[in-house]
């Protein structure tokens, strides 16, 4: 961490201490009926609406929230992007953190709104975020950005309008839907002995439609090339634009699994049937904040990768995963599930209505979504049809591509933090390598080798009060413990367990702490140490400029290429903090791992609030 960076947070750490003020939420929990998407299901409602309210807090203030549980199911809240610094047991995940909320429970979550930016909140037990328990938060900066807006525009009014915009952005709730809850979707995958992961729609702030453009025009929308590399010659869609379920490339193995696609019910994978629901409307006045406006967008998605544009207006990506970081100015950016982004848009286009293209940009399936920017008073104006991206997340044109963000490699991942913020160089204190991947099932996932994380693991006994519950066990294998003080690489191998060779990506987060991305390259990991590594391979890392974020994304493996990534951290923040996949079928097979931070430092029960102690 570089010393300014250092100054500027001790700076906000006083001003926080000094400005902080008591916030009090509740959030109640109910199981209603509702049609999103045009089509009926049963799902999380917050506070009686869908999505969960945005909570917007000051940086430094103390929150206290209270949820009450009158589903017939448990809950736990995650409050993502939140570093929970001296509060863990306040960061919402089960058997880690707390026991679950049981139905007709509450519980009170107490922690400080920190750090400053965009960050969201979301079930965690189970599969629950299927669901539809999420939504925003945004914790308003104490500190001064103004050489941040400098970086877009020298004019000052400019400035200062960027600063109110950035201080009243528009919200973008991305998620993915289906027709089944979760459970029901969780059963499909186990009855039939298959990976399943064909969705309905994309919502945009809780509203959306289903889709039918049909089968060829889906085929002409597939990544060129993704067919002819990934899949055998002759694939096709279906006409919800999923792949068929019975390939090897999507089910890996062999396994001594039978697959059964006869117990996939009807319309998961195929029978698309159109709805006439209305999408979201944002609607932005260009005479506020001379002409900018701020949207900070969540990727509440649950296994789609998605992507954003807006029709004629370029934008300015100035935050990541609540981190700022240098501005730079694209027509389109990628989030994996699981991301915070905000960008910055001069409103300076003929005043009308403006599509908003959000589609799943990943290999899964092609799915397009959609919302509409419009331009105060041009409420009945035409559609803009002038798009950056396709229905399927294509670039347009070869302009397109090369003015796009893609976060996924190294080298193209122009999301540098700002202020400059870069890790210790050289070798870490501690090396852990872990090889993710599937074993033993479609539907099983590791995050080490062969150990899978139960879904229920320690929720009677969570490990904040319980920390050597699993030493001698075989338990120890899915825990990670670190000293307090010392630096951690973290290199993730992907595509090197039998039956896994052709990987799809996985969206990985970190509880507790955000990482930065030193290292990235194809091959297998056959290194003594990260240094060297980079002895061998200076091309393969960045450890003047790497992106700093909670959520990365590892890459597409096709054919059996094998990739792997390094990330490192600095340990300060003691506690239990789950390591996991974003895309919830996956977790939900088992592909998470607790990082034990702290090892010596380890909250005792002097210091756990009475409140939180179990009885």
């Amino acid at each position: 961490m570089s010393r300014l960076a250092r100054v500027l947070l001790v700076a906000t750490a006083l001003q926080s201490t000094a400005w902080a003020k008591t916030v009090k939420e509740s959030l109640r929990f109910t199981w209603e009926s509702g049609a999103p998407n045009g089509q009926e299901r049963e799902f999380i409602h917050t506070n009686g609406q869908f999505p969960s309210p945005t909570l917007v807090w000051d940086e430094g203030d103390d929150i206290e929230i209270t949820v009450y549980n009158d589903m017939p199911k448990n809950v736990t809240v995650h409050w993502h992007g939140l570093d929970q610094k001296d509060t863990p047991w306040a960061d919402g995940t089960p058997g880690l953190s707390q026991r679950p909320i049981k139905p007709g429970g509450e519980f009170v979550y107490k922690f400080k709104a920190s750090p400053a930016g965009n960050h969201w909140y979301h079930s965690h037990e189970r599969m629950s975020l299927v669901d539809g328990l999420y939504g925003a938060i945004h914790i308003r900066p104490k500190q001064d950005r103004t050489d941040l807006w400098r970086q877009i525009s020298d004019d000052e009014e400019d400035i200062k309008a960027m600063e109110q915009a950035a201080l009243d952005p528009e919200y973008l709730v991305v998620s993915d839907w289906s027709q089944y809850t979760s459970d029901e979707y969780w059963k499909i995958s186990t009855d039939s002995g298959m990976l399943v992961f064909c969705l309905d729609s994309i919502l945009v702030n809780g509203v959306g439609n289903l889709y039918c453009p049909g089968q060829e025009f889906l085929q002409s929308e597939l990544a060129p090339g993704l067919v002819e590399d990934a899949f055998p010659p002759g694939t096709e869609v279906s006409d919800k634009g999923c792949f068929p379920a019975d390939l090897d490339q999507v089910q890996g193995g062999p396994w001594n699994v039978t697959r059964r696609p006869d117990l996939i019910p009807p319309r998961v994978q195929e029978g698309c049937v159109a709805s006439e629901n209305a999408n979201a409307t944002i609607t932005v006045d260009p005479s506020k904040n001379n002409g900018w406006v701020s949207f900070h967008i969540v990727a509440a998605a649950t296994i789609a990768q998605i992507a954003f544009s807006v029709d004629d207006h370029p934008f300015y990506l100035y935050e990541v995963d609540g981190n700022y970081v240098k501005p730079k100015k694209f027509v389109s950016a990628v989030m994996s599930a699981g991301e915070t982004f905000s960008v910055m848009i001069k409103l300076d286009q003929e005043p009308g209505r403006y599509q908003m293209r959000i589609p799943n940009s990943g290999a899964s399936q092609v799915l397009g979504g959609y919302a509409v920017m419009v331009y105060e008073g041009h409420e009945n104006d035409e559609t803009s049809d002038s798009p950056y991206l396709s229905y399927g997340g294509n670039p347009a044109s070869p302009e397109v591509e090369e003015n796009s963000y893609f976060p996924w490699m190294l080298q193209t991942d122009h999301a540098e933090p700002w202020p400059p913020n870069k890790p210790r160089p050289g070798n870490a204190d501690q090396e852990v390598l872990l090889a993710l991947g599937r074993v033993g099932a479609p539907y099983n996932y590791t995050m080490n080798t062969k150990y899978l994380l139960p879904i229920d693991f320690h929720n009677n006994d969570p490990l904040l009060f319980y920390p050597n519950s699993t030493l001698g066990t075989e338990s120890e294998n899915l825990v990670i413990r670190t000293k307090n003080g010392t630096w951690v690489d973290l290199i993730l191998q992907v595509s090197t367990l039998p039956g896994d060779e052709s990987a799809f990506e996985h969206f990985i987060h970190k509880h507790g702490s955000k990482t930065w991305r030193i290292g990235f390259g194809s091959g297998v990991w056959n290194y003594t140490s990260v240094q060297e590594a980079i002895d061998e391979r200076p091309e393969d890392f960045n450890l003047e400029t790497p992106g700093l974020r909670d959520t990365w994304i590892t890459e597409f493996s096709i054919g059996g290429v094998a990739s792997w990534s390094v990330f490192r951290y600095y340990v300060d923040n003691p506690g239990p903090w789950l390591f996991h996949c974003h895309i919830e079928l996956h977790l939900m097979g088992g592909m998470g791992i607790v990082i034990m931070d702290g090892v010596d430092a380890w909250p005792g029960e002097d210091t756990i609030p009475t409140e939180y102690r179990l009885t």
